[in-house]
């Protein structure tokens, strides 16, 4: 009798585990059909353009708009480029705050050039900035005080070559129109590979600023010195500011006052639970030659970031659209709205950055003790919206340049040593009857199988089978 309820332990244990395997690879049976865009929630590419164009007409004295075209090598791109001062167009911005920010980097985040057209839509009307600033608690009269001082270059599309792409089918395609990642091909560790490395997912192009996108924006950051570079990227919920291809943050005033603004923003529109940190640290892999690494360490830009302002952590290898994008008319509102405020309250953050000397206080402020902490940007009263967190990982948090084990992760980790401990003081007392008690030998062969269905959960979760979490990760690369 002991050897048949061993034999049932063995049999089930293999049984989970190669379900778990399958289960891993291939959606289940019982998920539905890959997600598709929806084109009444979404705008297409042509529509995305005519929007932002249309508000900057609309709005012409504090707007301009201008198509840079770049040929390399036989391909060509456009890419859009809207100038935004709101105190009034001018010549000379060296008495300005002077921001980059930037869409659309790749294809099948659909959801990141939508925020370009809501911000631009809230820059051009007040009472819809207004609205929008009181919904999330902004302080609106800090905003409005500090928008004189601030001139914006925003893209509303870097890459339209690989979103045509996806709008023709390839719902996964992330790179350009030629199978270049923007991200890659930028001068700063360019090339180098690590053991995952996919080029279907990343490839780099034949050397640096080999594409045409990359090559209009690092001539307009040359030209234009941004004193902040924001990526808007899909793919997670976090905020990353360098380095990407390396573990570490950089060191100095500078470094620890942009995070000091993520850590201030991630907990008041984020209620703490976006990942914060260096990108090479937070979102689980290092990535080669990218903007961000770029404009901090060869162009010197004092705030540099990259926000990744959705992800569904549950959508199957394939189901790209899903993975990136929110898929209903409320969750796309939502994260619209809400990563728009956020640049609303990144600007008021940045008065006191040790890189911005033109913001060099706030305006309502000065006379007064300046918090380096910025939480005087949010009302007390602000609504109950927050960016709300729905997969991507990150379990690490930032304390200064300290980094430090989440919390959290560390609570799963005790608690998962203490499941283990308990389930096998459970599976010695029911082996001691199994041999007498064949109920209590489909007991425990039972809590073998759950058991080993939370082992392997956790394992998959947390990287310790690295082949599969390999193919995981690769797919829902966003960096």
């Amino acid at each position: 009798m002991f050897r048949t309820s061993l034999i049932l332990i063995i049999y089930s244990v293999i049984w989970a585990l190669a379900a778990s395997v399958v289960a891993s690879q291939k959606p289940s049976s019982s998920e539905p059909g890959l997600a598709i865009p929806d084109y009444s929630i979404y705008h297409s590419l042509n529509d995305v353009l005519t929007a932002t164009a249309t508000t900057a007409s609309k709005c012409s004295d504090i707007m301009s708009i201008e198509d840079q075209t770049k040929t390399l090598d036989g391909y060509a791109t456009t890419m859009k480029i809207i100038t935004v001062e709101p105190g009034g167009l001018t010549n000379d911005h060296s008495n300005k705050a002077r921001l980059i920010i930037n869409f659309g980097e790749h294809g099948r985040e659909l959801i990141s050039p939508e925020i370009a057209i809501r911000l631009l839509e809230t820059l051009c009307n007040e009472e819809a900035r207004r609205a929008l600033l009181k919904e999330y608690g902004i302080s609106i009269d800090v905003v409005d005080s500090l928008l004189n001082k601030v001139v914006y270059k925003i893209i509303p599309v870097e890459n339209p070559g690989g979103r045509e792409l996806v709008e023709g089918g390839a719902l996964c395609e992330r790179k350009n129109g030629r199978g270049v990642d923007p991200n890659r091909n930028w001068n700063v560790h360019w090339g180098f590979k690590e053991a995952d490395y996919d080029p279907n997912e990343e490839f780099p192009g034949s050397k640096p600023f080999s594409e045409p996108e990359v090559a209009i924006l690092q001539s307009l950051a040359e030209q234009f010195k941004p004193h902040v570079w924001l990526n808007v990227h899909s793919g997670m919920e976090a905020m990353f500011l360098p380095y990407d291809h390396k573990n570490e943050i950089p060191k100095g005033p500078a470094a620890d006052a942009t995070l000091a603004i993520l850590n201030q923003l991630n907990k008041d529109l984020c209620n703490g639970t976006c990942a914060v940190g260096p990108g090479g640290k937070t979102v689980g892999y290092l990535a080669h030659g990218t903007a961000t690494d770029y404009m901090h360490d060869e162009l010197g830009v004092g705030v540099v970031m990259t926000w990744e302002v959705y992800g569904d952590d549950d959508a199957s290898f394939e189901d790209c659209f899903r993975m990136f994008n929110p898929l209903t008319k409320e969750g796309y509102t939502k994260v619209v709205n809400q990563w728009t405020a956020a640049v609303f309250a990144l600007v008021a953050a940045l008065p006191g950055h040790p890189a911005i000397p033109e913001l060099k206080t706030n305006p309502l402020s000065e006379g007064k003790e300046n918090s380096s902490s910025s939480s005087s940007m949010f009302n007390e009263n602000r609504s109950e919206s927050s960016l709300g967190r729905k997969g991507g990982g990150g379990g690490e948090a930032l304390q200064g340049n300290k980094l430090a084990i989440d919390s959290e992760s560390s609570k799963e980790l005790i608690n998962e040593g203490s499941v283990n401990a308990e389930m096998k003081m459970q599976s010695g007392n029911y082996m001691t009857s199994a041999s007498n008690n064949i109920a209590s030998s489909a007991v425990l062969g039972v809590a073998c199988v759950a058991f080993a269905l939370y082992i392997w959960g956790r394992a998959y979760r947390r990287g310790i089978l690295g082949g599969l979490r390999m193919v995981r990760r690769r797919q829902a690369i966003s960096l």
